[in-house]
């Protein structure tokens, strides 16, 4: 359509004399002030890498807001559908922004159910639109509701951008206590969107789907003592209890410093003890956008360690490439149909192949083992459905989510059209088109309209 080197120190023999002794010292403070030096371009990278995310969404929301009150006097279909689809794609990419930066449960929690309510809201509406339902009247005021809500969370992040948020306070134990001064500008922001109300319609984001009970709920309770012993086999290194999270899924939150000085700050489910979601906590070793050739080794590290988390049969479907990183999107293969709507990402260093983050809520909500339909009709005469206008590249059976909160096994034809790769997905069994996705490869990722 998305692993640390070791320094061995020989004993010298004994006796050392005075002056070797001062050569050491002089070497140990060259080493100490070499390391504090790498330290501090370690902060500044992952503090450059926390701005750059922030100004991603800001100027997203700002987008979101400008295109929403456009709708105001556009009159025409074609012009409403391009308005409120570009609204559903900039709301992805406000929502990745948002992804990277360390905001705590609460003011995450928050922020996501707005943009993905957001962006949903514009998709079912275009799909509204395209049927020539128009747009209502409470819907029209919906979408007032929702440029002026956004335009004030941009308003908001506009004046902590003034004030110059001191990202150095974010550390991992600071970011869920959120105690510092820092702090005070997501607080709010956070108490903000609370605030607004939920919005009522059968979309796959609304209030109804988050509050439905996860597939990991049926699984076996698991102690904190177990969940950190499983996480002590992926990561060894001294763990400390945080404090547990609530919500649709609940988790036991831990922090570990491993051996290597890299601190992971993880969440593990408390049913079942599978690993949700490590959140990023350190800067990479570069700032430079990872190279397409560096993807399959990538791909091929973060695919080891999903193994070994839990995480079987995946397979990789998209990537985004950020600062010294790449955003790696899998989903789960059964039976030879790929089951999106179970995504999991994975954020690996592009210069060390070390695991970043992890988040997995997608799969530990959706995952099972399903009752897979046979296809009613044949790849064969489906594949006269599809325009001549694409030329197939590759064809596989997806489970894909649709926006009516079903699941609809489709085949997939991935192909060109000029320049340009599309993704058409034609339901397995009527052969009626379910939806159709213009893949953008990038310098900076591929992503998916």
């Amino acid at each position: 359509m998305e692993k640390t080197a070791w320094i061995k120190i020989k004993k010298a023999a004994w006796p050392i004399t005075a002056a070797v002794l001062a050569i050491a010292l002089i070497g140990a403070l060259a080493w100490g002030r070499s390391a504090a030096n790498g330290r501090a371009a370690t902060q500044a990278n992952l503090e450059h890498l926390y701005q750059s995310a922030f100004d991603g969404l800001d100027n997203g929301l700002r987008t979101i807001s400008t295109d929403l009150s456009k709708l105001r006097v556009a009159t025409s279909s074609a012009q409403q559908t391009v308005l409120l689809s570009a609204v559903w794609r900039e709301a992805a990419q406000v929502q990745e922004a948002a992804g990277l930066l360390p905001l705590n449960t609460r003011t995450s929690n928050a922020l996501l159910r707005f943009i993905n309510q957001t962006g949903d809201y514009c998709y079912m509406l275009c799909k509204r639109v395209q049927a020539g339902q128009g747009i209502g009247e409470e819907q029209y005021k919906t979408l007032l509701t929702l440029e002026e809500q956004s335009g004030a969370v941009a308003d908001e992040l506009d004046g902590m951008r003034e004030e110059n948020v001191d990202w150095a306070a974010f550390s991992a134990e600071a970011i869920e206590k959120a105690q510092s001064e820092a702090f005070d500008g997501f607080n709010k922001l956070s108490q903000s969107i609370e605030a607004y109300p939920t919005l009522i319609y059968d979309g796959p984001f609304s209030e109804s789907e988050e509050k439905r009970t996860p597939v990991s709920s049926a699984l076996e309770p698991v102690s904190y003592r177990a969940a950190q012993a499983a996480m002590e086999q992926l990561f060894p290194g001294v763990y400390t209890r945080k404090d547990d999270v609530d919500g649709q899924v609940p988790q036991y939150a831990m922090e570990a410093e491993l051996e290597s000085g890299q601190t992971l700050d993880l969440r593990v489910t408390k049913h079942g003890g599978l690993l949700y979601a490590i959140l990023p906590s350190q800067a990479t070793a570069t700032d430079v956008i990872p190279e397409p050739a560096q993807v399959p080794a990538l791909e091929k590290a973060a695919l080891a360690f999903l193994e070994e988390a839990g995480f079987s049969n995946m397979s990789g479907v998209y990537a985004q490439f950020y600062a010294g990183a790449a955003v790696l999107n899998f989903a789960p293969v059964q039976n030879g149909v790929i089951l999106y709507p179970d995504l999991v990402k994975v954020w690996v260093d592009s210069s060390t192949q070390q695991i970043l983050g992890l988040e997995a809520h997608n799969y530990i909500v959706n995952h099972k083992e399903r009752q897979l339909p046979s296809p009613a009709t044949d790849l064969v005469s489906l594949s006269k459905r599809v325009s001549e206008r694409l030329r197939i590249e590759n064809t596989r059976l997806a489970l894909i989510p649709c926006e009516d909160g079903q699941e609809r096994l489709c085949y997939e034809f991935t192909g060109t059209n000029g320049e340009d790769t599309f993704s058409l997905y034609l339901d397995a069994k009527t052969g009626l088109e379910q939806n159709v996705l213009l893949i953008v490869d990038a310098e900076d990722g591929v992503f998916v309209y």
